[in-house]
């Protein structure tokens, strides 16, 4: 109703946005490093906010899984018109690799590391033979989107807090820094020219009460 007095409006939200150190310990487990536990990793891959999936402190390659909890606005989740999912690495020489000691998919099955949200898969990475840049490692580089509009329901709009998970396998590492969501909001507004007419409407209105008032007291007065 009155659809006609009013626009839609697409709005790119501010990122929201977690960091690879803020995993959950409850629910992380396998092989992982950061920057206060790496060992024998070295420690010049690592930022304050780096999580390394894949390696524990003896440097030693394994399974892993982890996960963050991204707390969504209320706001931001009832107007969600697209989003796109980011896991992120600030080193170039980072991201999501696979050990060149580890025989590439499909010939290893175990090349593999998975994202899911809310429980839900939203992609199997296969590292097959290709490499990271400026690197030997086979892998995806720094960086990895998703959009993930077509996944997203109205369970998960109920949901407060979105779980995130990721997982690799035995000889894939993954250095993460930041994991985030980008948002593109669908709201309907009043159309500019509606406000002006209001504005005009209720100046009107007001102009006469004014009138009416001193007509009345000068009326009283006599």
């Amino acid at each position: 109703m009155l659809d006609f007095l009013r626009d839609t409006r697409y709005e790119l939200e501010n990122p929201i946005i977690t960091y690879g150190n803020q995993y959950l310990p409850s629910k992380t487990t396998g092989s992982f490093v950061t920057l206060s536990t790496h060992g024998n990793v070295v420690a010049d891959w690592f930022r304050p906010s780096t999580i390394v999936l894949g390696l524990n402190a003896d440097n030693q390659k394994g399974e892993s899984h982890a996960e963050w909890d991204l707390p969504i606005p209320e706001d931001v989740r009832k107007h969600l018109s697209k989003a796109t999912f980011f896991v992120r690495a600030i080193r170039i020489q980072a991201g999501l690799h696979l050990h060149p000691e580890f025989a590439p998919y499909p010939e290893n099955p175990r090349a593999i590391a998975r994202i899911l949200l809310n429980g839900k898969v939203v992609d199997e990475l296969h590292l097959v033979e290709s490499k990271i840049p400026f690197g030997t490692h086979y892998g995806f580089g720094r960086e990895v989107s998703y959009p993930i509009e077509n996944i997203i329901d109205e369970e998960d709009k109920s949901l407060k807090k979105w779980s995130i998970e990721l997982e690799v396998g035995a000889g894939v590492t993954w250095d993460i820094d930041e994991i985030f969501v980008q948002v593109t909001t669908r709201r309907k507004r009043m159309k500019p020219g509606v406000w002006l007419c209001a504005g005009i409407v209720i100046g009107w209105f007001i102009s006469r009460l004014f009138d009416w008032l001193a007509t009345t007291l000068l009326t009283t007065a006599r």
